[in-house]
Parts: structure tokens; C-alpha cells; sequence
């Protein structure tokens, strides 16, 4: 199966090896990655997961710990 992450997070590439970082712990597959600046501080990260039999529900509330994120979708 595959679904599509979409995440507003600070523009830093700190955030993006911290997402990618418990994506891979998870045991997810990332297939493509994107981010993309919207504002100054801000930027879009979008992400092609790739899985089987996980649970995206567990994925999406870890990220959403993370202070520097402050939307996160599943689409």
C-alpha cells in the first residue's frame, strides 16, 4: 500500500533527518521525499510511504511529538 505524508514543519534540515529517522525505525518504505519552503520559517515536507501491515495511525502521532511540526496529514 502507499500513501502520501504531507507536513507543515520549521524549514530546517534538522526536521527532516528527525521525520525520515522514525519513518525508517518504524519499518516504513520512503519511495520519494519533497520539501518544499512556503514562508521563511516554514516549509511543506511531503513524503511516498510504502508499507505493509503497519500502522500509520502509530506514525503520524510520533511525528506529531515533535515541536517543530505543526500539521501532519495522511493523503
Amino acid at each position: 500500500m502507499e500513501k502520501t505524508l504531507v507536513a507543515k514543519v520549521n524549514n530546517e534540515i534538522d526536521v527532516l533527518m528527525r521525520i525520515s529517522g522514525i519513518i525508517r525505525r518504524k519499518g516504513f518504505n520512503m519511495k520519494s521525499i519533497h520539501m518544499e519552503q512556503s514562508t521563511e520559517s516554514q516549509a511543506d515536507l511531503k513524503i511516498m510511504l510504502s508499507y505493509q501491515d503497519k500502522s500509520v495511525d502509530q506514525l503520524m502521532h510520533q511525528i506529531r511529538k515533535y515541536n517543530d511540526v505543526y500539521e501532519i496529514n495522511l493523503v
